[in-house]
């Protein structure tokens, strides 16, 4: 026996040893039951990758959720819908705002996508802003963990959320179709609505029509929530966690001999309320969206195509104080585009040249300051991949340079500093199928990170946070170095894969609260209200951890899946050299448990989060340091039957979220003391297809 064959031998005992403990659950399951025939999972095409790509074939982790799992999993937020995801928790700054968190890492460092262009919201600044974008009518959602730099900027040095629309047509369709999706909720007194229209105009284009509507009241709670003292400060519902959103969209598609281009239209409003125990802030959001595609689907000189995409996005959104007065006005107006050239087979490599444009001016007014800020940035990228028989190695770098022009100033007469960053990326991987159904991979990313417009320049109160911020103008870029790690196990009944990362980053910024504050006055100059200081600061961080799921089944009969992730996050450098990182994401573990036939599926999925007793005593909040946060387990219910009806599909599903009615904090949430997680909530839905 060579070593190779030698190394195949012992990855395939030690992975088979793994999941053997585990491979008895489907036959406890299945008692009697004949056995379904074997096969490997789904092969969808991941889009956020420009070389075509499946869950499988990729060597950075990456999830898919789509169908009637994004269906079942959806909530009033992106961060709720994704929150069981491996790797994945939510910011939950109440119903209305929850932003994903990727391996302990949020805000600027994850990028959420529609279609692999920005959101072009400023969700990013703030854990009180909503992500302008939802999934009702989506495709699929694609995760990213880890670095997604080297295809989409320093703003995906964490992570990326792709959202895939349907807006723009991209193939002939030959008949009409419609779908239609209605839902409603006993804790939230959620109702929901959304619709789907499309069709052919002749035989080369396309038209659809779509969006939705949802409305949630003050969510119910498992237990009254008492402040410090023991009071009740909110006893059935939970103040101000009201949400009103809706979203209408229309596009055409065009299919020629050899290219296609289409274009679409999406004006989203949402209206959501901040909890908090002192004044309540209302938050009204506004976006206007263009998207823009175009195709050359025949070759030309060295290349196979040619792929292209543009949006153009003008948001607003408004924080409304009790009084019904502005506290503060949020604007964005934003352009990105990117072109994408895949060449023919270069002395045994495919690869794709890319090229990305991005443009924004944004600005914050109000009781705190984002001076009009002109960000432009440009990059150019390349991936390269080839094949050495069992092994595939992969490849790529980019240049970016990202500039940022204060455009006024603040109040004082003081004009901050303009800055401009060049920023590099590159990465080497290599995946090796040692034997059939099993592979290792591994993945090296360096990345830097330009500081986002808030770290740098934002200076004064913020009440939705309830924190006076002080941005830091001559913040350095952050440098880092990721090691991804995966085993995998990729076909058969039992399937599973292993994830380990270590992730260290030169000078990253962070904001934390010092223990000081600042007096607010109102017009007679008596202290109307005091605000805890958060400074934005740099420090060496490493993150470490990992994510295991496996799963059992095949697409009939029982079905299970155990999984788990962990992160660790440590300064290593400055006066707090060796604690921990705030708002850390805890460990999960969990369990689902199901049964899926012809015409109907059964679920029962538990979660236990551990309690995170691993705090920043350095965050002194009010002059408290950041306080752990108590263990949980949450046991959610649901099942699906398909109803047989003339020429449509139809299926009604309920849930029962919560079903112990647990009261759940949230680690990662600003918000967790006084805004803990609806209780027991029942869901009842029907979707229909045409």
């Amino acid at each position: 026996m060579n070593a190779t064959q030698f190394a195949r031998s012992v990855l395939v005992r030690a992975v088979t040893a793994a999941l053997a403990p585990l491979a008895a659950v489907p036959a406890v399951l299945a008692q009697s039951s004949p056995p379904a025939p074997t096969q490997s999972l789904d092969r969808v095409i991941i889009t956020l990758t420009p070389l075509p790509r499946t869950e499988l074939d990729a060597l950075q982790p990456i999830s898919l959720l789509q169908g009637e799992s994004l269906r079942l999993q959806e909530g009033t937020s992106l961060g709720e819908t994704l929150a069981r995801q491996l790797g994945v928790q939510s910011s939950a700054y109440g119903a209305g705002a929850g932003r994903p968190i990727i391996r302990g890492q949020d805000a600027a460092r994850v990028r959420i996508t529609e279609s692999g262009l920005g959101v072009g919201d400023v969700s990013s600044l703030s854990p009180d802003h909503r992500v302008s974008a939802d999934t009702f009518n989506s495709q699929q959602v694609e995760v990213l963990r880890g670095p997604g730099t080297l295809l989409y900027g320093s703003g995906a040095s964490g992570g990326l959320v792709n959202i895939v629309s349907q807006r723009i047509p991209q193939q002939r369709l030959s008949d009409f179709g419609a779908g239609l999706h209605l839902r409603g909720t006993t804790a939230e007194r959620e109702r929901l609505g959304a619709l789907e229209l499309q069709g052919p105009l002749g035989t080369d284009a396309a038209w659809r029509l779509e969006g939705f509507k949802q409305r949630t009241s003050d969510y119910e709670l498992a237990e009254p929530v008492r402040d410090a003292s023991g009071e009740v400060i909110a006893s059935d519902r939970l103040p101000n966690s009201k949400t009103d959103t809706q979203s209408i969209a229309g596009g055409l598609g065009f299919f020629g001999s050899g290219f296609n281009f289409g274009a679409a239209v999406q004006r989203y409003e949402s209206e959501y309320g901040i909890p908090n125990p002192g004044e309540p802030v209302t938050i009204d959001l506004k976006r206007t969206r263009t998207e823009l595609l175009g195709d050359i689907t025949r070759p030309f000189a060295i290349f196979k195509g040619l792929r292209s995409k543009f949006a153009f996005t003008d948001y607003k959104h408004t924080e409304f104080e009790p009084s019904g007065e502005p506290g503060a006005i949020f604007t964005n107006k934003a352009a990105e585009g990117r072109v994408e050239l895949p060449h023919n087979t270069i002395a045994g490599f495919n690869g794709v040249v890319g090229l990305q444009l991005q443009g924004a001016e944004v600005r914050g007014v109000g009781e705190g300051t984002l001076p009009e800020t002109r960000q432009r940035l440009g990059a150019l990228f390349l991936v390269e991949e080839q094949r050495f028989g069992s092994v595939r190695t992969e490849f790529g770098a980019r240049y970016e340079g990202a500039r940022y022009r204060v455009q006024e100033d603040y109040e004082d007469g003081t004009r901050a500093p303009s800055r401009t960053f060049d920023l590099y990326s590159a990465s080497a991987g290599a995946g090796w199928e040692f034997a059939p159904g099993f592979d290792v991979g591994a993945t090296l990313t360096y990345s830097q990170r330009a500081p986002s417009a808030e770290e740098l320049y934002f200076v004064g109160a913020h009440p939705a946070t309830f924190a006076f911020e002080i941005g830091e103008p001559n913040l350095r870029k952050e440098r880092a170095v990721n090691l991804d790690v995966s085993l995998r196990k990729t076909a058969g009944p039992v399937r599973g894969k292993v994830n380990v990362f270590a992730n260290r980053v030169r000078d990253y910024v962070y904001g934390s609260f010092d223990g000081s504050t600042t007096d607010l006055f109102d017009e007679d100059g008596n202290v109307e209200e005091t605000l805890s200081n958060l400074f934005y600061r740099q420090d060496d961080v490493q993150f470490r951890g990992a994510e295991a799921e496996v799963e059992f089944g095949d697409r009939r009969g029982p079905q299970a899946r155990v999984w788990g992730d962990t992160v660790r996050a440590k300064l290593t450098s400055g006066v707090n050299d060796g604690a921990n990182l705030p708002r850390i994401s805890p460990t999960r573990f969990g369990l689902d448990l199901g049964w899926r036939a012809d015409i109907w599926s059964a679920q029962a999925a538990v979660m236990r989060v551990q309690r995170q007793d691993r705090t920043a005593s350095f965050d002194l909040r009010d002059g408290v340091p950041e306080t752990e946060t108590a263990a949980y387990t949450r046991v959610d219910l649901s099942f699906t039957v398909s109803i047989p009806v003339p020429i449509a599909s139809l299926k009604l599903y309920g849930q029962v979220r919560n079903l112990t009615d647990e009261q759940i904090r949230v680690h990662t949430s600003f918000l967790k003391d006084f805004a803990p997680l609806a209780g027991r909530s029942y869901w009842l839905g029907l979707r229909s297809n045409l």
